[in-house]
């Protein structure tokens, strides 16, 4: 269906990454541009960012005014692709647009964990779709990883490794809102060392733990999560767009033992490399009545958010 949207914020993850290359779909532009959305216009509070980003994307609407903006453009979808202290002031202005049918915000949501319930708040009272662009909740991969362990096909979580590099902030709570789609929100987390913006810690659930370690001193940029389940292992490992699979199964050569054996293949395939566009597409089908749980990510939203300051 023909839709148009806003994009507010110039920055990378709303066009840079694609700025040389459009092989991937790294950014907002493009995945608006892919599913043939019209990008109505732009928006950052710097007027020349926006007018480089306008030229760049082909935009014809551009500036520094969001609810002049919002009335020219009468957009349908909102990106918010800007720092997390700025998302609640912003969402305010986009919901009091009556034309604005759903919203796109990075993550992690609001600058503090009581932004992010008030967040949640104005979205639930608002009644409109606000998505939190952890788009590995969209990704068929993870979908079916979910629905084997809500299953119980591999058993209750024994223990787990969550490899993250960067900050917390901004890669660690990927990791953190699947461990919670996983598993439920943690009854515990404790950081054990570390940096303060990427620190060590551990969460734990109602079954078993997970440690998030950072990657420091790498050339490359380790992004894995590594899960021990009763009958199980799986572990992804999402930098390198793959999955490896293991059973348990009786040791040939020790009776009374048993360990993993290779699976030949995952069921579910392997993690995404469309990123962006994953929740860019859960976008546009709510726009045709598909049925998406966004309260339930955002309610995981929240959570995270909360984690991170209890984190400290």
């Amino acid at each position: 269906m023909a839709a148009s949207a806003l994009i507010v914020g110039c920055g990378r993850i709303a066009g840079g990454f694609n700025d040389a290359d459009e092989s991937a779909v790294l950014t907002h532009a493009l995945a608006y541009r892919r599913l043939g959305v019209t990008l109505a216009g732009c928006c950052d509070r710097d007027p020349a960012r926006a007018a480089r980003f306008a030229e760049r994307w082909g935009i014809p609407r551009h500036g520094s005014d969001l609810r002049a903006l919002l009335e020219a453009t009468a957009a349908e979808l909102v990106s918010l692709c800007v720092s997390r202290g700025e998302t609640l002031r912003l969402l305010e202005a986009v919901l009091d647009s009556r034309g604005v049918r759903a919203v796109l915000v990075e993550k992690p949501l609001g600058g503090s964990a009581e932004e992010a319930r008030r967040i949640e708040s104005l979205a639930l009272r608002a009644g409109r779709p606000i998505l939190v662009d952890y788009f590995r909740a969209f990704d068929p991969f993870h979908e079916g990883l979910l629905a084997e362990v809500q299953a119980g096909r591999l058993g209750g979580l024994r223990d787990g490794l969550a490899r993250y590099y960067g900050s917390a902030e901004a890669n660690a709570v990927h990791w953190l809102e699947r461990v919670i789609a996983l598993f439920g929100r943690p009854t515990s987390a404790r950081k054990l060392g570390g940096v303060q913006s990427a620190p060590r810690f551990e969460v734990r659930l109602a079954q078993g733990q997970v440690l998030f370690a950072p990657s420091d001193g790498c050339e490359y940029a380790p992004f894995e999560l590594d899960l021990l389940f009763e009958r199980a292992r799986v572990r992804v490992i999402d930098s390198e767009r793959r999955a490896e699979r293991y059973r348990s199964a009786p040791d040939p050569r020790f009776a009374g033992y048993s360990n993993l054996v290779p699976v030949a293949a995952s069921p579910d395939g392997a993690p995404s490399s469309e990123t962006v566009l994953l929740p860019v597409r859960a976008l546009l089908a709510i726009l045709e009545g598909a049925p998406v749980d966004w309260r339930g990510l955002l309610a995981r939203s929240v959570a995270v958010s909360e984690l991170l300051e209890q984190i400290g």
